[in-house]
């Protein structure tokens, strides 16, 4: 199983999750009948924040890495330049 698939299961088992409570809310079900709209919704919004936060972490790690590169870059590009000559 590809990564690919792996990460739809996941989208699809978050949909058919939020579809159940949708139907045990409307239905007037006793599992989801209290609960407001933004709790039976919660399989997908929960789903997407964990996405963006994942998104904006891998994301500043690869910034503070390049960052951190370019002086290593230098220092080899010296070295290099030293054997050349």
């Amino acid at each position: 199983m590809t990564l690919q698939e792996k990460k739809h299961d996941v989208v699809n088992f978050s949909v058919l999750i939020c579809l159940v409570l949708i139907v045990f809310k409307s239905a007037g079900s006793v599992i989801a009948t209290n609960w407001s709209w933004w709790w039976v919704f919660s399989p997908i919004w929960i789903y997407l924040s964990l996405n963006v936060l994942f998104y904006i972490s891998a994301a500043l790690y690869k910034f503070s890495k390049d960052f951190e590169e370019p002086q290593g870059r230098i220092d080899e590009n010296a070295l290099n330049l030293d054997k050349r000559l």
